[in-house]
């Protein structure tokens, strides 16, 4: 599971953000209580009832609860598919050790991709977007800093060879050139 915190839509204040937010505050044995009680034969008015004495959060429709359990559910979702691509990555990696984490997670994705197609998941199949896109940025920011390594590399290799008093203008000419690869 994720571990940043979440933002939700509804502001601070509103009773889903609130009940939300406890929500990925509680204890595994205390949501297994209430997704129970979501299953169980208890009237709505009852379980919101309950939420209100439990949490001090009031929930004002059916409707509301009914949201509410529908996030819970995509949550579990969510959470069982981090699971999977995370047993996935390590399959990969005991599989395949000539892989590199790089090479295990664009294969962990792909897999994910296919769990998605195979159920017809939309919303899996953004996620797995999102993170792919999460991944080509990890790696596109990992070739910027060795491009601004090289480069720095570079500059002090040209200033060395600048202020090398005892080589011509052009065996200096002739050594910047090889330090970018021009020659």
């Amino acid at each position: 599971m994720n571990d940043q915190p979440k933002k939700f839509r509804g502001g601070a204040n509103a009773p889903m953000t609130k009940l939300k937010a406890l929500w990925l505050k509680l204890a595994p044995e205390q949501r297994a209580y209430w997704q129970e009680l979501f299953l169980s034969q208890e009237t709505q008015r009852n379980i919101r009832d309950q939420l209100r004495a439990t949490f001090a959060v009031n929930l004002e429709s059916d409707g509301q609860l009914n949201v509410f359990r529908d996030w819970e559910l995509d949550q579990r979702e969510r959470d069982l598919e981090a699971e999977r691509q995370q047993e996935d990555e390590r399959r990969f990696l005991l599989e395949h050790p000539e892989w590199s984490l790089d090479e295990a997670r664009a294969a962990v994705l792909k897999k994910a991709y296919m769990r998605a197609a195979v159920r017809g998941d939309f919303k899996l199949g953004l996620a797995v977007v999102k993170q792919e896109l999460g991944f080509q940025a990890l790696l596109l920011d990992r070739e910027k800093v060795e491009l601004l390594k090289r480069k720095a590399a570079q500059a002090d290799s040209t200033e060395r060879v600048l202020g090398e008093r005892t080589m011509t203008i052009e065996e200096r000419e002739q050594a910047i050139k090889e330090i970018y690869g021009c020659a």
